[in-house]
């Protein structure tokens, strides 16, 4: 496992938590944690979609898990949808997805965190 997919589960995992903390931070016993992570993680959440973004579209056109690539642009969009109109030609395009996306950001986010955690254990179940 390279660096590069390392830091793709990673942002996966963060961005996911950012995401679904209105699932996750009810859990009983754990969802203070979730919240106190994506408390932290906030400011920084354009950086992770940028990263789950790039990398997995870079990702998705070499032999891999393509489910764990569609995933991680999905939740890249849905992080970015502000961001991406400054992108010429498709950023329009990108941040109405993302804005659409946006009522499934809870199971997109709960997606991002399972597929990054499975990406980091190694473990390609879904492939």
């Amino acid at each position: 496992m390279s660096i590069t997919h390392t830091l793709f589960d990673v942002s996966n995992i963060l961005g996911g938590i950012v995401l679904a903390i209105g699932a996750l931070g009810g859990l009983a016993n754990i969802g203070s944690v979730f919240t106190k992570i994506a408390e932290t993680v906030e400011p920084y959440k354009a950086f992770f979609g940028w990263m789950s973004l790039i990398f997995g579209v870079i990702f998705l056109f070499q032999p891999g898990c393509a489910i764990h690539d569609i995933a991680g642009i999905i939740l890249g969009i849905t992080l970015l949808k502000d961001e991406l109109r400054a992108l010429p030609a498709i950023g329009d395009f990108l941040a109405d997805s993302g804005n659409k996306l946006t009522q499934w950001v809870n199971p997109i986010g709960i997606a991002g965190l399972v597929v990054g955690i499975l990406g980091l254990l190694n473990w390609h179940i879904l492939c």
